[in-house]
């Protein structure tokens, strides 16, 4: 009897490794398609786009970026959310749609750490704080001096409420134990005429966006939110630096699958993406859009998920932003 359930739990063993085996060979037998939930024409879209058509002679398949913007970057989420877990719909997460929006926005049928498995680590994007060039203002510290001098008589702007410009401009304010007044825009565009203008004191954003007018002297950036400076602005402190302690964020870009995702799949995935973010031209498209490397390797993805919808999640309760 021993030796005949050896002999079945071998025959077991071996069928699922065949099976393995198979699976992995086939894969992939057609198109694939990433999911971008926001407009084209972005740094994020960029790049996954860049990435898609790294990883296709490897993969031997097309590789489809597919925009399915709103709500967040929540109703692209919900659409890959809904597809099946077989490594041919994958996903663009950031913070907004991964961490913010479940939290903020009601009804959404996706959990973002229940309905995806993360695949792959993109890119870290970097916020700077800034001004306008013609500001009084020229550091963090004499800011936040102002603010806590005129309660509420300083103003953020930001894209929109509950984006990631509004929640840094909160936990500034929140950390430096002053008072600011949230203005928020519908888009970043017209947030940052307004900045130009000098109708508003300050703004974050991604130093992909700010950069360009930093350099041309239009705006003049006073913190950097990491806890490191950044090589692209040497000179410029972080929040950490100028008083305000344990102020450490940034955005960041990663691609998903639907939960329940094959292992041998997404490995194969994660191995293949990682390649493409080693070449040269995907090097230099990073540099130039200011985009920094985020090594977190497969193993410790969930584990890193887990923490950043914890500390947006935060974020969000200390902004108070609340969407009706």
């Amino acid at each position: 009897m021993t030796n005949q359930i050896l002999k079945s739990l071998l025959t077991i063993v071996c069928m699922s490794l065949t099976i393995f085996g198979a699976r992995a060979q086939t894969y992939p037998s057609r198109p694939i398609t990433i999911i971008v939930p926001f407009p084209a024409g972005n740094s994020s879209d960029l790049a996954m786009r860049l990435i898609a058509r790294q990883i296709e002679p490897s993969l031997g398949q097309p590789v489809v970026v597919d925009n399915r913007a709103g709500a967040g970057g929540s109703i692209g989420a919900a659409f890959a959310a809904r597809r099946p877990a077989d490594g041919y719909t994958l996903i663009m997460g950031s913070p907004g749609p991964m961490a913010i929006s479940p939290v903020l926005r009601q009804g959404l049928t996706y959990d973002p750490l229940m309905s995806f498995d993360p695949v792959a680590a993109v890119a870290f994007l970097p916020q700077v704080f800034v001004v306008s060039a013609n500001s009084p203002t020229k550091d963090l510290k004499s800011l936040l001096s102002a603010a806590k001098d005129n309660p509420g008589k300083l103003n953020y702007a930001s894209s929109g409420v509950g984006s990631t410009q509004h929640l840094l401009g909160a936990q500034l304010a929140a950390s430096a134990k002053v008072s600011m007044t949230h203005v928020p825009y519908q888009g970043n565009a017209a947030a940052m005429q307004d900045l130009l203008a000098g109708r508003v004191d300050v703004m974050s954003d991604v130093l992909s966006t700010v950069l360009p007018m930093i350099k041309s002297g239009k705006l003049v950036p006073i913190a950097v939110s990491t806890s490191q400076r950044l090589t692209a602005l040497p000179n410029v402190p972080t929040v950490i630096e100028q008083g305000v302690e344990g102020f450490d964020i940034q955005s960041w870009i990663m691609i998903y699958g639907p939960a329940g995702m094959p292992d041998d799949i997404a490995r194969r995935l994660n191995k293949e993406i990682g390649k493409a973010l080693e070449s040269s031209e995907l090097k230099k498209v990073f540099l130039d859009q200011s985009m920094l490397p985020m090594p977190v390797a497969y193993e410790n993805l969930k584990p890193f998920m887990a923490k950043e919808v914890s500390t947006w999640r935060r974020l969000v309760e200390v902004s108070g932003a609340k969407i009706e």
